[in-house]
């Protein structure tokens, strides 16, 4: 089995990955059916996950053995693809499936914090398909999860409790002596408190060129207060605007959740990018209601990241001070001063 590996390279191509589930918590895109989704081609199409799945049915636990292909899908409206793994046991799958989804981001729930947390922490491609067998185990796990218990912290595994009973935890359960990895998968993503939104302020203004500009980068945790600290990467899009460390990136790691940065503009705007490095939140693609038949729904990695967006000015010119004119009056009390003090002058000599 793989082991867990530190995000490093290979993780990038976490971004781009999917999977099938039947539904998650989420906010509503404002144009709903607006992606086209395509199932192009599959790859560990040979590897196998069992365990005991409850039949709503029929009322009763089914012990079955599925294979775990991952899937490669592509978002035809975006002209993007990315690999993923359906979930749902009643939907059909199948490489050449055509269907129409909305695209929401999921809600920071229990179970989509331990999901998030697999597909961060876990190298999932075409090419460690021990840990893609592993990672659909796990996330068909949490997707039918009792939501009170996964904020308990402690699986049990128990596939004889049914839906209600004190010892319910979840509608799919994995053979740990069959599948040891997806219970390890399921064990060590157990409530770790991920990154899912970032947020940077100011997030407007105007300012003097020049002028230093702070800014923080504040990063909410899934369930709430501060997770482990986070490294955030800030990028500005104009070459006239500098970091502290005299570049146009900079990074930095959080304390306490809150990354800060110094940022000097000579331009006349900029464009400023605030994101998590290394780690990822999800999107889903929902097919619900969009089509006459029934697909998959799926998740899709994405950077969490927030923008910021300013405007710089020259520093403005000093008034200039001018002496007043003098009045005629004015000109002849200088005069008579001037005279005054020619007298004197002369009578102090004569002295």
């Amino acid at each position: 089995m793989d082991k867990m590996v530190r995000k490093t390279a290979t993780v990038v191509a976490l971004l781009a990955a999917l999977l099938c589930i039947a539904s998650l918590s989420s906010v509503a895109s404002a144009q709903p059916c607006d992606h086209n989704m395509t199932i192009d081609s599959a790859c560990c199409t040979n590897t196998t996950t069992e365990g005991w799945f409850y039949n709503v049915t029929n009322a009763s636990w089914d012990y079955i053995t599925r294979y775990t292909p991952l899937f490669h899908i592509i978002d035809n409206t975006i002209g993007e693809g990315y690999y993923g793994f359906c979930i749902n046991l009643t939907v059909p799958v199948s490489p050449g499936q055509t269907f129409n989804a909305s695209k929401y981001t999921a809600e920071p729930t229990c179970r989509n914090n331990s999901i998030a947390y697999i597909l961060n922490n876990w190298t999932i491609d075409c090419a460690h398909c021990d840990n893609v067998s592993a990672g659909q185990s796990a996330v068909w796990y949490f997707w039918y999860i009792n939501e009170t218990f996964c904020s308990l912290g402690a699986p049990q595994y128990n596939h004889t409790a049914t839906p209600g009973d004190p010892g319910w935890e979840s509608n799919w359960i994995p053979n740990c002596t069959a599948h040891p990895s997806a219970c390890e998968f399921i064990n060590k993503s157990i409530n770790q408190n991920v990154p899912y939104k970032i947020t940077i302020s100011p997030k407007t203004g105007s300012y003097v060129k020049g002028t230093p500009v702070n800014l923080e980068a504040k990063v909410d945790y899934c369930l709430g207060g501060v997770g482990e600290e986070v490294t955030v990467v800030f990028e500005v899009d104009n070459t006239s605007c500098k970091f502290e460390n005299n570049a146009s990136k900079y990074e930095n790691t959080t304390v306490n959740g809150i990354a800060r940065a110094t940022l000097v503009c000579n331009a006349e705007s900029a464009n400023v990018t605030v994101r998590v490095k290394n780690k990822k939140w999800f999107e889903i693609v929902d097919p619900t209601g969009c089509n006459p038949k029934e697909y998959q729904e799926t998740i899709a990695l994405v950077n969490i990241t927030d923008d910021a967006k300013f405007s710089f000015e020259e520093a403005p010119t000093p008034p200039r001070k001018e002496v007043p004119a003098l009045t005629p009056i004015g000109i002849a009390a200088l005069i008579g001063l001037l005279s005054l003090l020619v007298v004197l002058g002369i009578n102090k000599k004569k002295e």
